[in-house]
């Protein structure tokens, strides 16, 4: 594996294993982790797959763009939500 490549992929795993953090998933033992993304994996690829997806998707933006928007309404009020 190439220089960039290899830090292309260290930086892929950091970024996922924040998701794991933001989801609030982070004090679970692997396994539970692990059978999580199978499960979530067997949805991905059955039938309802994109009716999934998009469920996921729009929750995913929702989530982000709130979570977004905390952060700039408490820098602006001087609270710090860390």
């Amino acid at each position: 594996m190439k220089n960039i490549e290899r830090k292309q992929d260290t930086r892929r795993k950091i970024q996922l294993g924040g998701l794991i953090k933001k989801a609030n998933l982070d004090g679970e033992t692997t396994a539970v982790l692990y059978g999580l993304l199978l499960d979530a994996q067997e949805k991905l690829t059955g039938d309802d797959s994109p009716a999934f997806r998009q469920e996921w998707q729009i929750k995913g933006v929702l989530s982000q763009k709130f979570l977004a928007d905390v952060k700039v309404r408490s820098f602006c009020i001087g609270m710090d939500l860390r």
